[in-house]
């Protein structure tokens, strides 16, 4: 196979391999919205799916944004095409030092907590998070721009929208209504 043909290959798999992530953490953001702010009792269901939800957003984001000339990262798209990605971002409002400084952020956390488990913070997991500084309104500004570039790139390689369903958490209001009327039958 021509070297040429190898890379085009590799960006397209790459672009649709993040828009997987990028959709996932889509979701992720949908459920974590309807799960805020409810009540739980005790370690209920929603408690446990809230903090897993949790953990996932965290590896997808620490995932997508890993800056390695050995992984197939957002930044080896951009490192393949600097000019394109710049541009397709434009649109979005987000500028690419934003999501360069989300990535820095995630950095620390990836290495004291995320993945490993740092001697120094096996006491106080969550004050590596609190010091990256990195906001909910960071994170899902940087997520939809992502989904929107990546959704271009990925159509005009490809020339398919990319396939997905879209997820609004309803379902999990639902569910938290019968939980509730379920116990307040039982008192």
């Amino acid at each position: 196979m021509k070297k040429e043909q190898q890379f085009e290959d590799r960006f397209v798999r790459t672009t649709e391999r993040l828009l997987h992530e990028v959709h996932g953490l889509r979701v992720v953001q949908a459920a974590l919205r309807a799960l805020s702010g409810q009540n739980n009792y005790g370690l209920d269901f929603f408690r446990v799916a809230y903090t897993a939800l949790i953990g996932d957003r965290s590896i997808r984001l620490i995932r997508i944004f890993e800056d390695s000339k050995r992984v197939s990262s957002f930044w080896y798209l951009h490192r393949c095409k600097p000019k394109l990605i710049e541009k397709l971002l434009e649109s979005t409002g987000v500028k690419i030092s934003d999501l360069r400084d989300l990535s820095e952020r995630l950095k620390r956390p990836r290495d004291k907590t995320a993945v490993h488990i740092d001697k120094d913070y096996v006491f106080d997991s969550t004050e590596v998070w609190k010091a990256a500084g990195i906001t909910a309104e960071n994170v899902q500004r940087a997520i939809e721009a992502l989904w929107l570039v990546l959704n271009e790139l990925y159509q005009d390689r490809t020339g398919i929208p990319f396939p997905h369903d879209e997820y609004t958490g309803d379902d999990i209001l639902r569910l938290i209504e019968l939980r509730d009327r379920k116990i307040g039958e039982e008192q």
